[in-house]
């Protein structure tokens, strides 16, 4: 009975090495590399024998759906770049390798994740200092959307802004967002000043510019800002480009002293009970068109602070985009 069943049991081990010695040996998949905003290389070990190679590119982990099939002929071929990817996305390949008609296991699944579209700008302002900041974008096309301008509080630069769960959730929404680096603070030129007289120059040279780019829709920019960024978002709430603002701890004559006389519209104000909120107050009886106002009551939070509450930053973001797409 022993000797029977060690039989059965060879036999097994040996009908399983022949199948495995006829068939073709496994291909290994490598790191992608070469990964930008749209599309990155997917790269594999070479098969000597290999007739083609067949690599499947999805966005679906399961492979459920496929976005296409690609082809590569030879042997000598160990990588095949993506090309028109959507930015800031996963993306799952495969591959597998095809001897006399007789195709291989598709190697391990390896992902990558497209960068986000980042363009770094510079403007000139009208006494020479450059004025910096950055664009990010999802969508690969240049059909034009609207954009939101982020304008960071004092002493502060535009990485406050671009970190933001807010700043995130825009772009991931298909909005085009900009961050600007006030002069004399982050990477703009410039030396501080308590005058902000040549701020409202600085922030016509970069709404001229952001509004000459083809992808952006055409004087339909909403603008936000925390403290000081807040009395820049309310003054260009007057200005042609801008749609709507949102400040955050605005001040009512910081507003009139640097802009001059102004027809302040289209303002979403948030402040708290206990930081002044009488400069916001001032504000909303003197906006037109199209205004709201928030106060958070038996706090003195000011500036970004206030925007730690995860549902004050989707009715921010839901106002803002009402207001683009009004």
């Amino acid at each position: 009975m022993k000797k029977a069943l060690l039989i059965v049991l060879l036999f097994a081990v040996l009908s399983s090495c022949e199948e495995e010695s006829g068939s073709l040996i496994d291909i290994k998949s490598l790191l992608p590399t070469e990964v930008s905003y749209d599309g990155f290389q997917a790269n594999w070990e070479i098969v000597e024998q290999a007739d083609f190679y067949e690599i499947v590119l999805t966005d679906d982990i399961f492979f459920n759906s496929i976005i296409e099939t690609f082809t590569i002929e030879g042997a000598s071929t160990n990588f095949y770049k993506f090309e028109n990817l959507e930015p800031d996305k996963f993306y799952y390949c495969k591959v597998r390798y095809s001897v006399n008609g007789e195709y291989s296991d598709y190697s391990g699944i390896n992902s990558a994740q497209t960068n986000r579209y980042n363009l770094t700008f510079q403007v000139e302002a009208d006494d020479g200092i450059k004025i910096f900041g950055e664009l990010d974008k999802r969508l690969v096309n240049n059909d034009p959307a609207p954009l939101f301008l982020f304008m960071h509080q004092g002493g502060q630069d535009l990485s406050e802004w671009r970190r933001h769960q807010l700043y995130k959730m825009a772009v991931d929404s298909g909005f085009i967002c900009a961050a600007i680096d006030f002069r004399a603070h982050g990477r703009s030129e410039g030396v501080y000043s308590p005058n902000r007289t040549k701020y409202p120059d600085d922030l016509h040279a970069v709404l001229d510019y952001l509004n000459s780019l083809e992808y952006v829709e055409q004087n339909n920019i909403v603008a936000i800002g925390a403290s000081l960024g807040a009395i820049m978002a309310t003054g260009i709430s007057s200005y042609s480009e801008v749609t709507a603002a949102v400040a955050i701890s605005s001040y009512y004559y910081s507003v009139f002293e640097t802009f001059g006389d102004i027809n302040v519209q289209n303002v979403f104000y948030i402040t708290s009970e206990y930081d002044n909120a009488i400069n916001s107050e001032m504000l909303f009886d003197i906006t037109s068109g199209v205004r709201k106002i928030k106060i958070i009551s038996r706090s003195g939070d000011h500036g970004l602070r206030l925007l730690e509450s995860e549902d004050l930053v989707y009715e921010v973001y839901d106002w803002m985009s009402a207001m683009a797409n009004q």
